[in-house]
């Protein structure tokens, strides 16, 4: 079956999966994706995998829309800011990918972080993330990357006019 899925992917489809593999990503979460298209949700502390419900699809649908990425994977994560979803993308421009490859290396990876709780600090960037013992993925550096507000910042925040 994975064979025929590949021969009908696009690019950005297949260099997902060759950062599925290279991360260590459980194989039954890759061939659900190659396969069915599902994509799985990594939760903290153990990693434990499910698919993503139909509230966190249409976030995730609607980042692909508006920056034609390709969500693969999904990294919940839990900090003072709130309850956060890393979706890990493949960006439809190849320039990037050597690049982003490299990171992953590193355990390094981009992401577009939604938050939950506070929508409007959602934001790309890049997450620390370490394999666990169930082949899911962990956000391990969830507090240690928030910088400090300013006033502004905590104002809006707080929703203080």
């Amino acid at each position: 079956m994975l064979k025929n899925a590949l021969m009908s992917m696009t690019e950005q489809e297949k260099e997902a999966l060759k950062r599925m593999v290279a991360m260590g990503i459980f194989d039954e979460a890759v061939r659900q994706f190659a396969e069915e298209g599902l994509i799985n949700v990594s939760e903290p502390p153990y990693g434990v995998l499910y698919w993503a419900d139909e509230s966190l699809m249409a976030h995730i649908r609607k980042f692909e829309e508006q920056t034609q990425a390709l969500v693969y994977f999904v990294i919940r994560s839990y900090s003072s800011f709130g309850k956060m979803d890393s979706f890990l993308f493949v960006p439809k421009e190849k320039n990037a990918w050597a690049q982003e490859r490299e990171l992953m290396r590193n355990n390094i990876a981009y992401a577009f972080v939604y938050n939950h709780d506070f929508p409007q600090f959602s934001e790309v960037g890049t997450i620390q993330i370490q394999r666990t013992i169930g082949s899911g993925l962990v956000r391990v550096d969830t507090e240690a990357s928030i910088e400090p507000m300013t006033v502004k910042e905590l104002d809006a925040f707080f929703n203080i006019k």
